[in-house]
């Protein structure tokens, strides 16, 4: 990615993209090793602070080994595990729960629920949430240097085109049985004070043994698989982007590959400090997408699209988005403004401040061109 922004714009694009996604990707490990944590904490009543230490050991120990080829062989298993527990999870917890008519009975008789049942249990939703929701990941997908790391990391690009589709199917299944799952652990745990501990509450009480634990090792290895792609991201924007492409140019080889493993064990460490410190999951995820799609959607697929914008263009886009943006999180309570998020607003800033720049550069050239004067 940082290749690319150099390419189409320059430097200074590229290291200001480096440093905003640090931050965010930084946000999303501490995540997904609270999300750890909070599985330990269910299974063995273990501390936030020991989930957050052993998750962190784990994931950083066999990245900073392997790289990128023991990721992607990790990731086949974790596949495995993820799409086996959470398709016989759901069935079996459905049934227990006397089927989708059970659940919803139960869920009618709750006063959290009970007044928007229709839309609880609807695709959409709200509408207006999801539409939020849709602006937030959507982006984050099409433009994720994770998934554009493995990408590039294909033999050949029939094995990327299968290994984009393959990785697409299991997303989609991914994206309905957990909601699934947690929608029946809401109708039995209405109450539940931290809400990130649904699924493993509902694994361990409501499954049997082996079922509660392939489908606790199934969300386990989605935070591992999610942690070891940031750590990725972390590793080879810091050895690339700044290492290599600001203090040191002629690095290469094994010195490259030394400083990328050094760089993702300070990552994985920091990444635990940030855990702590973070109260929740979701707060850590929507600093990574908003970061990670207010910051680079625009300059991405405005430089992909429309050749016109220079660097300067891009680099006001990305300080106007993402300060718009920031300040719509922090000073409006998260809640943006009418229908548009904080995200929404922090991408429709950049795109209008970029073609603003881009089409005021164009006319300053044309009014300097000799022909005009």
């Amino acid at each position: 990615m940082g290749d690319y922004l150099e390419y189409r714009y320059d430097r200074r694009v590229r290291r200001l993209i480096a440093g905003i996604l640090w931050l965010g990707a930084l946000a999303i490990l501490a995540g997904q090793l609270i999300a750890i944590a909070w599985i330990l904490d269910v299974v063995a009543q273990a501390p936030k602070w020991l989930g957050c230490f052993l998750g962190g050991l784990v994931v950083t120990g066999y990245f900073s080994f392997g790289g990128l080829v023991s990721t992607a062989r990790v990731n086949v298993v974790q596949l495995t595990v993820k799409l086996a527990g959470f398709l016989f999870a759901v069935p079996f917890a459905l049934h227990r729960a006397g089927g989708w008519e059970g659940v919803t009975s139960q869920l009618a008789t709750q006063s959290s629920v009970a007044g928007g049942l229709v839309h609880y249990v609807s695709v959409t939703g709200s509408g207006i949430e999801v539409f939020g929701y849709l602006v937030l990941l959507v982006p984050s997908f099409l433009i994720s240097p994770g998934i554009l790391h493995k990408v590039y990391g294909a033999k050949d690009p029939r094995v990327a085109r299968n290994g984009v589709l393959l990785n697409a199917l299991g997303l989609l299944l991914f994206a309905i049985l957990p909601p699934m799952l947690g929608v029946i652990a809401h109708s039995y745990y209405p109450e539940l004070q931290n809400r990130e501990l649904a699924l493993p509450t509902l694994m361990v009480h409501q499954l049997p043994f082996w079922l509660g634990a392939l489908a606790l090792a199934a969300v386990f290895s989605a935070e591992l698989s999610a942690a070891d792609a940031v750590l990725a991201m972390l590793s080879t924007s810091f050895a690339r982007d700044w290492v290599q492409g600001y203090w040191r140019p002629g690095l290469e080889g094994e010195e490259l590959l030394r400083v990328t493993r050094t760089v993702s064990m300070a990552a994985g460490m920091l990444g635990v400090f940030l855990a702590l410190w973070l109260p929740n999951v979701v707060s850590a995820l929507q600093i990574f997408y908003g970061l990670l799609t207010v910051a680079l959607f625009v300059p991405l697929v405005f430089g992909l699209y429309w050749k016109r914008p220079k660097s300067h263009a891009a680099l006001v886009a990305i300080i106007a988005g993402v300060t718009s943006a920031s300040c719509l999180q922090a000073f409006g309570s998260g809640a943006g403004l009418d229908l548009l998020s904080p995200v929404a607003c922090g991408i429709l800033v950049a795109a209008v401040t970029m073609t603003f720049v881009a089409l005021w550069q164009r006319e300053n050239r044309v009014m300097d061109s000799p022909l005009a004067r």
